[in-house]
């Protein structure tokens, strides 16, 4: 981050400097007591939990000077102090966020971002790859993409940087458009419109529409990039939508998306290839990654970097070093198994192309572990219904489902097959101790759930063995 000082924070979040010198600088802003040093500026955030307040005294004790709270008791209490800058304001999360805007803003710096049901981690990464072989760049950091990850994200970035990549999640805790506004891309990209949060939003036509406040603030100059080969992603339904002069440009696998992919072939764990048509040439692509769905991933970020004159063989060429975030289909090979660790979350479309991978892979027998898909409101049953049935159909040998809901992948799986071995467990703790009965030398196990289920235990515990 750059320095910047306490006359800039105060005009940018609009508080009233208690005690303190405007002229002041910082170099760091944080929310967390353990992370803060001399320079840091610690923003005391309130949540349903938790209240930072609490820790001003320990964030002191530890060298930092700068804050911005919003409890008038601790007002009183830190105006005491003569050696500290103090900020008040109402809301310490809004400060946050409107201090990131600010800043990012004196950065100059192209924009690129990316939202999406499924696989937005999966292409800020492809993408990633790409432009940093171009443009020193930056990016987003596991999954702080969120209303708070996002503007943390944005106190990374300095004047060094020429390009950042910057990934949008939704649910809870954040939307669209306030990171819309915050951020200004200059280029966005949607990568699928799924049924995660469709017990917030009510439909995937309500998530459609949140996702598209991406382009909020787009004008003539901006391009959205959308993976048609979505079924909610048309580009007429995108305008209609949006209602704005901006440019769409998008990739699918019908010859009416302006940029085709086409020949998929999954090669198990050595990835995938596919062949890009674009702009009348075309093009042979090898990922690193698995997959089918990646194929369209790696279009969108082939697209996404053409954007910012990346050329396409240049951006293909950029995907050979491709590091992905760890949990997102990453493979583990044990003495014993092949693991497919795709812990880090899960929808019923993403449980399903994951299902498919499985069964791509080379291995005596084929075990799905699944887990809850959480935030799927009314179609909840149903979800964990169809990917059960769906597992059994793909004739996996192995499913163990686990968690509240997984039950119906238990039961929808059962509709199916009376060959496939099918268990269920309320607790993943409950497995534990019955992995090495239930897992054969050779097998392929492929581990996935939402976030809030933690299966990464279960692979650890699976490695142990193994």
């Amino acid at each position: 981050m750059d320095k910047i000082d306490i006359g800039f924070v105060e005009k940018s979040i609009s508080g009233k400097l208690l005690k303190g010198n405007r002229d002041k600088f910082i170099d760091n802003v944080c929310i967390d007591s353990r992370k803060v040093n001399e320079n840091s500026l610690f923003v005391s955030l309130v949540g349903v939990k938790h209240d930072a307040h609490k820790f001003l005294d320990e964030v002191y004790d530890r060298g930092c000077k700068s804050f911005v709270i919003s409890d008038e008791i601790w007002a009183e209490k830190f105006s005491k102090k003569n050696d500290i800058n103090l900020l008040l304001i109402k809301d310490t999360l809004i400060g946050l966020q409107d201090l990131a805007k600010a800043y990012l803003e004196t950065l100059d710096v192209k924009k690129l971002s990316v939202t999406g049901s499924v696989g937005k981690t999966t292409t800020k990464d492809l993408l990633y790859s790409i432009v940093k072989k171009s443009y020193k760049t930056g990016r987003n950091i596991g999954n702080l993409n969120n209303n708070v990850g996002v503007p943390l994200t944005i106190f990374t970035f300095d004047s060094y940087l020429e390009v950042v990549i910057i990934e949008m999640g939704m649910g809870y805790d954040g939307n669209i458009e306030r990171l819309a506004e915050i951020v200004k891309p200059d280029v966005a990209v949607v990568t699928t419109i799924g049924s995660s949060h469709v017990e917030i939003y009510g439909s995937r036509e309500g998530i459609l529409k949140e996702k598209l406040k991406i382009s909020k603030y787009f004008n003539e100059s901006n391009t959205l990039i959308i993976n048609e080969s979505c079924d909610l992603l048309d580009k007429k339904l995108v305008r209609d939508i949006t209602r704005k002069n901006f440019q769409i440009t998008s990739v699918g696998d019908e010859k009416k998306s302006d940029i085709l992919v086409k020949n998929i072939c999954d090669l198990g764990d050595k990835g995938i290839e596919f062949t890009l048509a674009y702009s009348d040439l075309e093009y042979e692509v090898k990922l690193p990654i698995l997959g089918k769905h990646n194929a369209y991933n790696a279009a969108l970020a082939i697209v996404a970097a053409n954007e910012i004159g990346i050329p396409v063989v240049k951006a293909i060429g950029g995907l050979s070093d491709l590091e992905i975030t760890k949990n997102r289909l990453e493979i583990k090979k044990t003495d014993k198994f092949t693991l497919i660790d795709d812990t880090y979350n899960a929808s019923k479309e993403s449980v399903l192309s994951a299902i498919d991978t499985l069964k791509s892979m080379v291995g005596q027998r084929k075990v799905a572990i699944l887990g809850d898909m959480y935030e799927l409101g009314d179609a909840t049953v149903s979800a964990h219904d169809i990917v059960g049935r769906y597992a059994a159909e793909r004739n996996v040998d192995v499913i163990i489902a686990v968690g509240d809901h997984a039950v119906d992948i238990a039961e929808g799986a059962k509709k199916v097959s009376s060959v496939t071995k099918i268990y269920y467990f309320k607790t993943k703790e409950e497995i534990y101790p019955l992995l090495g009965d239930m897992l054969n030398d050779g097998d392929v196990i492929l581990v996935k759930a939402s976030r809030g289920m933690a299966l990464e235990k279960i692979v650890s515990k699976i490695e142990e063995i193994g």
